[in-house]
């Protein structure tokens, strides 16, 4: 198969060379959850977690660098009770903020969450497939997370993990979020139960899920713009898992932090067990990133969001965009 994003990832690799500068933090604040979603099990990962200084000290680091986007994660990350306080002290940093969230807290914690630039919500399907997904009940408090989203005019975006039981409702999806305006990132299964090593028996055949995409595709070409993904993306996505490795920021300009602290190269939740970290807390995040391994075990990627930020990037660097004014394109 031909990789669309190959050229593309060349012109990132040209220009970024050896550059180390963590543009983008994404920032799993904790494996705590509130839904027990039955393709996930992150909510029995046993860890610690960082007390508010200490998070407090790893923003002052990244501020001091010129990060430019946190994306705080989890878990279910408005179970921390001091997130707001951590949203507040990294706005004043002048960080953008963005939060990934199942949405059951929004409600309580509107007032802690006033600074945030972008909010994703998690979609599973229609009414009655979500809710049989993640708890009776969810479906409605995603749409009170939107409502009060978009009354603080916060970004929000819906992501949706393609599954055996809502591969055949892309529709209803579609049609939800044209009628709220939302954008919605459509991101492949893994082969796991999120979290553990147990068969994902949630995950849709390969049969069906290059069919769901293929609706996807046929769809962006007719204009649907609340498809995330562009037409490049969605055809090295219809590939998963059989998709070639490309060349990724990871480890350049985007990394990620556990809830321990602990650095990595990649954003994504993968299995992390063939990388080794560093500690923000005893290297600092400077020493910390100078120092971690390049992320060599990834052979491919199903990443939805950060494929997308890659091509878009390379885009970018064809017009030659400085390597060291790279900053700006986090800034909306």
């Amino acid at each position: 198969m031909k990789n669309p994003l190959s050229a593309s990832a060349r012109v990132i690799e040209e220009k970024l060379g050896h550059l180390k500068l963590p543009l983008y933090m994404g920032w799993t604040l904790t494996y705590r959850c509130n839904q027990k979603c039955l393709y996930c099990m992150i909510w029995k990962k046993k860890t610690l977690e960082l007390t508010t200084q200490e998070i407090f000290s790893i923003i002052r680091d990244l501020a001091s660098m010129g990060t430019k986007v946190i994306c705080f994660t989890g878990g279910e990350v408005l179970l921390r009770d001091d997130i707001g306080k951590i949203i507040d002290f990294a706005w004043k940093k002048n960080i953008n903020i963005d939060l990934n969230c199942n949405g059951s807290l929004v409600k309580k914690k509107k007032s802690q969450i006033e600074y945030i630039r972008v909010l994703t919500l998690s979609l599973d399907g229609p009414e009655k497939i979500h809710d049989q997904l993640r708890g009776r009940g969810s479906y409605g408090k995603v749409l009170d997370a939107v409502s009060i989203a978009k009354q603080n005019k916060i970004q929000v975006y819906f992501r949706t993990v393609l599954s055996k039981v809502n591969s055949m409702h892309i529709d209803s999806i579609l049609d939800m979020a044209s009628r709220l305006k939302i954008q919605v990132i459509f991101q492949p299964s893994i082969s796991t139960i999120y979290g553990t090593n147990f068969v994902n028996y949630l995950r849709p055949s390969n049969a069906v899920y290059r069919k769901t995409i293929d609706e996807l595709i046929t769809e962006k070409k007719r204009g649907n713009k609340y498809i995330f993904s562009s037409l490049p993306v969605l055809k090295y996505l219809r590939e998963w898992p059989k998709n070639p490795k490309i060349y990724c920021v990871s480890g350049k300009i985007m990394f990620g932090i556990k809830p321990d602290g602990m650095l990595y190269p990649c954003t994504w939740g993968r299995d992390l067990k063939t990388i080794t970290g560093k500690s923000c807390l005893a290297l600092g995040v400077k020493e910390a990133i100078r120092t971690l391994p390049p992320d060599s075990s990834c052979e491919r990627c199903g990443n939805t969001s950060s494929l997308e930020f890659n091509y878009h990037l390379a885009d970018l660097l064809k017009e030659n965009t400085p390597s060291a004014n790279l900053k700006h394109c986090f800034s909306e």
